[in-house]
């Protein structure tokens, strides 16, 4: 190799983490800034200085990301990422599960926490087409009622707002006849829908069990593990009940403390497993550590 060689790329963002005998992989779609603002109810200032406090960088980057889970066999993707439609920092999840020894074409199920762009946009390909050929999907009945129920986009009172209605529907146009919504299961062995809601009306968080073993996937109770951890009363924009989604952080937050449980979720930094500690009234979040071993 020459001394002059530079390297262009990271590597494939791919890890993977035995639940018993489940593997689930985490798949990096990418990331993108996240606008401070959006914690609306803290002065202008300070989420920067939480975040200098915590030696983070600031503006903070959100990841996002993807997780395969295999049973047996069965594949199961939760969540697909942004897609194609917002620029070069994500939209990398199809070519991470493709690093990661799978194809499009063996995803059985897609399995959603909610409907907005960063999690339903990778169902569809650049061109408009199935992203996963094979695949069903499948979400809570009251998130699916809420983003196709007429007039919707009135409750919106931002254009980002109504831009994330068109796409949840246009995400999920192409799969017409392969749309399964639930209440109580999913119907998925191995997997166990924990109610969520609050940042959407039918978020939903995944509990992933085998042979004594646990996993929480928590979908969206946080964007920023620095700020809300610390705050996890804090409102968040995107929040469509933003009351009930405190609430729930909280309640997902001591769940996962009490019991010792390991966590992961959409926007927690790559590669994203790790567990929660209750100081007082903040929660600490402790990645675990890797081990090259794991599967």
């Amino acid at each position: 190799m020459s001394t002059n060689y530079k390297p262009q790329a990271q590597v494939p963002s791919v890890f993977h983490k035995k639940i018993g005998g489940i593997i689930v992989t985490v798949l990096s779609d990418g990331n993108l800034e996240l606008p401070l603002d959006a914690f609306f109810e803290l002065e202008k200032d300070e989420p920067i200085q939480i975040l200098r406090e915590h030696l983070q960088a600031v503006p903070p980057y959100m990841n996002t990301s993807g997780f395969i889970v295999n049973n047996n066999g069965n594949i199961t993707l939760v969540d697909t990422g942004f897609g194609s439609s917002f620029g070069s920092g994500a939209g990398h999840l199809i070519d991470n599960l493709i690093a990661a020894g799978y194809s499009t074409n063996d995803v059985d199920t897609v399995l959603l926490t909610h409907m907005h762009p960063d999690h339903v946009n990778g169902l569809l390909l650049a061109d408009g087409t199935r992203a996963f050929p094979n695949a069903k999907v499948i979400v809570h009945e009251k998130e699916y009622g809420f983003w196709m129920k007429d007039n919707v986009e009135d409750h919106f009172q931002d254009d980002l707002g109504k831009m994330s209605v068109q796409m949840a529907r246009s995400a999920l146009a192409p799969y017409k006849g392969d749309i399964v919504t639930f209440s109580d299961s999913v119907g998925i062995p191995g997997i166990s829908p924990i109610e969520a809601h609050g940042h959407t009306p039918g978020h939903t968080a995944y509990l992933i069990e085998s042979e004594g073993d646990r996993l929480l996937i928590w979908g969206d109770i946080i964007q920023n593990a620095t700020i809300q951890m610390s705050q996890p009363e804090l409102k968040f924009a995107m929040d469509i009940d933003a009351d009930q989604a405190s609430r729930t952080r909280i309640k997902l937050l001591d769940f996962a403390s009490e019991e010792r449980i390991r966590v992961t979720g959409m926007h927690m930094d790559f590669p994203a497993f790790g567990y929660v500690k209750k100081e007082g009234t903040r929660y600490i979040y402790v990645p675990e550590q890797w081990r090259a071993n794991d599967l």
